[in-house]
């Protein structure tokens, strides 16, 4: 070692690092290019000195008891990880393997990833300690595990790859044995170390012999500095059959990928049983190119589905999927010519709903439960895709909307340019990349409104009961319609407020109750008691504003940032994915609320539970009206009834009103005011302290809750007194709209509904 030139310090740590592991016998630096700045280091390994065959010094798998493994260093380690290579008669024919070899060497696969994040995180040791354990397990032929399943050639480091649905390619396989052809596009990569193909094999079936060649055959046009261009041609499809006995042939032989021409293909289609279908396969290229020598270029994809003695890992088949780049040379020059290249290639699965899935998450895929959108904007698009990437996406759209330029600022999608003016129905655009993404979503370009007031269902948007309704227009009109539709799914609410600080999401309870508006009216309530959401929301607006996006022409809306926007619906989506694998809540209905951090970097969410409200129901002028009592106000009176036992006594009743719907929802009393009387038989509210109370509440600064009226306790009876009816009617008045009486008597709740009358109008000139 003496005569070799210093490594850099950084190959030299490493070294004197690897040289403490147990299981390493030697170290040796066997040249340094100063020049090149590049190392090579012998380390010689004890490879399991505990087994019984250490005394012959080889395992039946061909290990010895002592490897040698060299590991180059690159000019540039640490930022890049040394390569590892065994001698070059090493026995391939194990699992782990990569499909190359280093100068006439085996490559191991020691590490399931990418070994320069190793070797950052772990350091070189990391590299030895994977090794050590590589040849450990290649001793003991414990690489596989049969429990876990076949372990597929490794392909991670090939240059060409094949998109194709691996179930669709299995269904090709029968027992008989075969070949089929596939259209293939694809993507012709020319560049200085050879030519890449990245290719889509097609599902249809198709029959060369009577096709037209300039059909299938579509030569790339190469453009730009990578020499890159878009092609067609066809794939070859190759599967096994039976033995003499009718037993279906299978390989039970690990074989690394070696194939460098079609001379090697042959080989290989021999091991795996496919020799007489691809010689099937090429005599029908033969047929279809003819003599047409002009086309030997073009490339073909082989594809063997071979058949394993154990489930594929990964999978539930077992066939495993062993593709190849070729050319239609195979066709015109022989299948014999070592001159004619063929390239080991990776499979990719194409995009499914499935591949989604399991990159999103390590549990068990869940089925897709049928969901409905309600609004396709910035919130809707946004949890959309969220979810569609996790295979989730909504089954159906509702928007009745079209893309503008000024949505770009913060929707999901994007115009293909600037100069698209126009992207059409948001419904329709989001329905489009859900489809891309394996989810087919129907689009509805309609007003939802409409679509839920329809006898006909003529949108078909009902006739299949959802998992739930997510609404994320932010509407009143909306809400208030989703809140008197009839149907049993379940409205689940998302909302930002006070220009994207706050966001709300709120769950109806089973059986609808609290429904949507009820939920929405506790977090009116929750605003009366939290002082920041209360400072947030002062000027009553919520943070909409005027914008212009046109001259003479505006847009109410937010004024905020689509990373903001973005915070909020991960979580949101996020949410929505998680009840939709553990179910909506059983007996509460859920408010949640987030709060965005004072960085602006996070959000913190908090839930508050909402349980049933009661509802009592009401003809007024022969028109029905509901009275929702929620279960804080409907607490605070039990307790106010109990203190005031012998006598009758009330206060004021606040929450919300909706005239759509002609709805009281009472979320929470007022003390009564001062100058109120309390009898056994009656009680009045103060007028004048009670004109003050709500003229206060009323003009507080960002208020939210309106004065609905009042409730008062009966020791007896349950219809309103003389003196119940002229309170309400005098309030009426004040208020200038409808004025609820709620009476709490041992029979339970009762209500009065006192009009407004019609003020005296001036008839003009």
């Amino acid at each position: 070692m003496n005569h070799l030139p210093e490594p850099v310090d950084a190959v030299r740590w490493a070294v004197a690092g690897a040289s403490a592991h147990a299981a390493v016998r030697r170290v040796a630096v066997i040249s340094t290019e100063s020049d090149a700045g590049t190392t090579t280091v012998d380390i010689t390994f004890d490879t399991n000195p505990w087994s019984t065959w250490r005394s012959r010094g080889c395992s039946p798998s061909g290990v010895r008891s002592e490897e040698v493994v060299r590991f180059d260093f690159p000019q540039d380690y640490p930022a890049a990880p040394p390569v590892p290579s065994l001698r070059p008669d090493f026995n391939r024919d194990l699992p782990h393997f990569q499909p190359i070899l280093r100068a006439g060497r085996p490559v191991p696969c020691i590490y399931d990833g990418d070994l320069g994040e190793l070797v950052h995180a772990d350091g070189f040791l990391g590299m030895v300690v994977q090794t050590a354990n590589w040849l450990r397990r290649a001793a003991d032929d414990s690489l596989m595990d049969p429990e876990q399943g076949w372990e597929p050639v490794r392909r991670d480091s090939l240059q060409d790859w094949l998109v194709a649905d691996p179930d669709d390619l299995r269904r090709a396989v029968d027992p008989g044995g075969g070949v089929q052809f596939r259209p293939f596009r694809y993507l012709l990569r020319r560049k200085a170390a050879g030519d890449a193909v990245y290719g889509r094999v097609g599902r249809s079936v198709i029959d060369i012999v009577g096709q037209e060649t300039l059909d299938l055959l579509v030569e790339p046009k190469m453009s730009g500095s990578v020499m890159i261009g878009p092609g067609r041609s066809v794939a070859m499809l190759l599967w096994a059959g039976t033995d003499r006995s009718g037993v279906p042939l299978q390989c039970d032989e690990y074989l690394p990928e070696t194939v460098s021409n079609a001379a090697d293909l042959v080989e290989r289609a021999g091991m795996y049983g496919c020799a007489e279908p691809l010689k099937q396969g090429v005599l029908g290229l033969r047929r279809f190119v003819g003599r047409n020598g002009h086309l030997a270029a073009f490339p073909v994809a082989v594809i063997m589905l071979v058949r394993r003695p154990l489930r594929v890992i990964g999978t539930d088949s077992q066939i495993e999927i062993c593709p190849y780049v070729g050319s239609l040379a195979l066709a015109i020059a022989g299948t014999d010519d070592e001159r004619i290249a063929v390239r080991p290639a990776i499979h990719l699965e194409g995009m499914s709903r499935e591949v989604l899935a399991r990159m999103s998450t390590k549990e068990e895929i869940l089925e897709r439960p049928p969901w409905v959108l309600v609004g396709a904007g910035s919130v809707g698009s946004k949890i959309a895709l969220h979810l569609a990437r996790v295979g989730a996406g909504p089954s159906v759209v509702v928007d009745n909307d079209t893309l503008l330029p000024h949505n770009m600022a913060r929707h999901a999608l994007h115009p293909a340019g600037p100069d698209t003016p126009l992207l059409g129905w948001k419904a329709e655009s989001v329905g489009a990349v859900l489809s891309s993404l394996d989810q087919r979503a129907r689009p509805v370009c309609a007003d939802v409104r409409e679509v839920l007031e329809s006898d006909t269902d003529e949108y078909g948007l009902l006739s299949e009961t959802p998992w739930a309704i997510v609404n994320s227009t932010a509407s009143f009109a909306v809400r208030d319609a989703l809140t008197r539709h009839r149907g049993p799914a379940r409205v689940i609410e998302t909302a930002l407020f006070a220009s994207g600080r706050i966001g709300v999401l709120t769950v109806e309870g089973p059986g609808r109750n609290p429904r949507t508006a009820d939920l929405m009216a506790e977090f009116d309530c929750l605003r009366e008691y939290d002082r920041r959401l209360r400072n947030l929301f002062e000027g009553g607006d919520g943070g909409l504003s005027r914008q212009e996006i046109g001259q003479g022409c505006g847009s109410m809306t937010m004024a905020m940032s689509d990373g903001r926007v973005s915070l909020f619906t991960a979580g949101m989506a996020e949410y929505i994915r998680q009840r939709q694998r553990d179910g909506l809540p059983d007996g509460v209905g859920e408010l949640w609320v987030g709060d965005l951090d004072d960085n602006g970097m996070g959000v913190r969410w908090e839930s508050v539970c909402v349980l049933p409200v009661e509802v009592v129901g009401i003809e007024v002028s022969g028109t029905p009206w509901s009275v929702r009592v929620h279960e804080r106000a409907r607490t605070k009176i039990e307790e106010e009834v109990g203190r005031w036992a012998d006598v009758e006594t009330g206060g004021i009743v606040v929450g919300r009103w909706f005239e759509g719907s002609r709805t009281f929802n009472v979320v929470d009393v007022l003390p009564a005011p001062e100058g109120s009387r309390r009898a056994p038989d009656a009680f009045e509210l103060g007028a004048s302290g009670g004109r003050n109370v709500i003229m206060e509440y009323s003009q507080r600064p960002g208020q939210c809750l309106d004065v609905l009226g009042t409730w008062h306790s009966h020791l007896v009876g349950r219809e309103p007194s003389e003196t119940d009816r002229r309170t309400a009617e005098r309030l009426a008045g004040e208020l200038r709209r409808p004025t609820l009486s709620l009476i709490t008597a041992p029979g339970g709740f009762a209500v009065w509904v006192a009009d407004v009358q019609m003020p005296d109008l001036e008839v003009g000139g």
